[in-house]
C-alpha cells in the first residue's frame, strides 16, 4: 500500500468520526509527503485557476486523497482549493507564521 493509500484511507476515517477527527489529522500530519507541501499551502490561501497551479499532478495527488477540491469562484470553473481537513493537517505541518507587532 502507497503512503497515498494509507492518508486517503486516514482521511476517509476522519471524515467519519469527529470523535477521533484531530487525533487522525496529527497522524497523517506524521506521514504527510514533503513533495505536497508547498502545493497544499498555495490551494489553502486561496482557489487557484488551474493554470496557475505549482504541479498539476501534485494537484492531482491532493484531489485523490480528498484534501482537494475542484470548485467554481468568481462565477467560473477551473479552480481548486485546500478541504477542511487538508487545512487541519497544514496547521500541523505548516502553522502560520505570527506576524510581527506593529512598530508605532
Amino acid at each position: 500500500m502507497k503512503i497515498n493509500d494509507i492518508i486517503k484511507f486516514l482521511v476517509n476515517m476522519a471524515i467519519n468520526d469527529e470523535n477521533k477527527y484531530f487525533d487522525i489529522v496529527h497522524a497523517i500530519a506524521l506521514i504527510f509527503p514533503d513533495k505536497l507541501v508547498e502545493q497544499l499551502n498555495q490551494i489553502a490561501q486561496k482557489p487557484i485557476w488551474d493554470g496557475d497551479i505549482i504541479s498539476p499532478s501534485y494537484r492531482n495527488e491532493l484531489l485523490d486523497m480528498k484534501l482537494a477540491v475542484k470548485i467554481c469562484f468568481k462565477r467560473e470553473q477551473g479552480y481548486t482549493s485546500a478541504t477542511n481537513i487538508a487545512y487541519s493537517i497544514l496547521k500541523i505541518i505548516d502553522p502560520p507564521k505570527a506576524e510581527e507587532p506593529s512598530k508605532g
